[in-house]
C-alpha cells in the first residue's frame, strides 16, 4: 500500500520549484534496492592523469619528437647548403661577368666561356634540386607532426575506452557486493547523498589494477 502511495505521488504533476523534499531524511531511509552514482568525467580524468598512462604517452611523444628532430636537423643542414650554393653561384656570376669584359669569343651565353657556362648551369641545377629536396622535407615534417598528434590522440582515446570497460566491470562487481540495483552518472541526477557516490572507490580500484 505504501509503495502504491509513492507511485501515485510520483505520477502527480507538480511544480518542482515549489516542492520541498527533506533531503537528509531521504538520504537516510533504509533501502532494499539501492541507487548509487559515479562521476564518470572525474574517473576518466583520473585514469588519463595516472602515472602509468602518462609514462606511456610521454614515451610515445618522445619517440615522435625524436623523429621530428631528425627531420628538422636535415632541413637546417639543407638550408645551409642552399645558402652556400647561392653564395657560390653569385660569386661565379660576378667572376664570369668580369671575364666577359676581356673576351671576344662568341659563345652560346654572351660574355661567358663554355667552361663557366657549364659550371653556372651545374650550380643552378644543384641549387634548384636542393631547394626542392628541402621543401619536400618541410612537407614531410608537417605531415609527420599531424600524424603524430593524431596517433597520440588515438592512443589516449583507446586507453579511455579500455578504462571504461574496466569501470563497468568494477561497477558490476560493486552492485553485487553492495546490493546496488542502479548506478547512474552523476551529471544525470539532481540530488544524491554523498555516501551513495562510488567515484572514489572506483578510482582506488582502478589505480590498484
Amino acid at each position: 500500500m505504501k509503495n502504491m502511495v509513492w507511485l501515485f505521488l510520483l505520477l502527480i504533476p507538480v511544480n518542482l520549484g515549489a516542492l520541498e523534499i527533506p533531503l537528509d531524511e531521504l538520504g537516510t531511509q533504509k533501502e532494499t534496492s539501492v541507487l548509487a552514482y559515479v562521476d564518470m568525467d572525474r574517473i576518466l580524468r583520473s585514469c588519463q592523469q595516472s602515472e602509468k598512462v602518462q609514462q606511456e604517452i610521454s614515451a610515445l611523444r618522445e619517440n615522435y619528437e625524436k623523429e621530428e628532430k631528425e627531420l628538422q636537423e636535415k632541413i637546417a643542414a639543407g638550408e645551409k647548403e642552399i645558402a652556400d650554393l647561392s653564395a657560390a653561384l653569385s660569386a661565379l656570376r660576378v667572376s664570369t661577368a668580369t671575364l666577359s669584359e676581356n673576351t671576344t669569343t662568341v659563345l652560346n651565353l654572351p660574355g661567358v666561356s663554355e667552361d663557366h657556362s657549364a659550371e653556372l648551369a651545374d650550380r643552378q641545377k644543384q641549387l634548384t634540386e636542393k631547394k626542392t629536396e628541402i621543401e619536400n622535407l618541410r612537407q614531410t615534417l608537417s605531415q609527420k607532426k599531424e600524424e603524430h598528434r593524431a596517433a597520440i590522440a588515438d592512443r589516449e582515446n583507446q586507453i579511455c575506452n579500455e578504462k571504461i570497460v574496466q569501470v563497468y566491470k568494477i561497477l558490476e562487481k560493486l552492485s553485487t557486493e553492495e546490493n546496488i540495483a542502479i548506478i547512474v552518472n552523476k551529471e544525470n541526477i539532481l540530488y544524491g547523498p554523498a555516501h551513495r557516490d562510488l567515484t572514489d572507490k572506483v578510482i582506488r580500484i582502478l589505480n590498484n589494477q
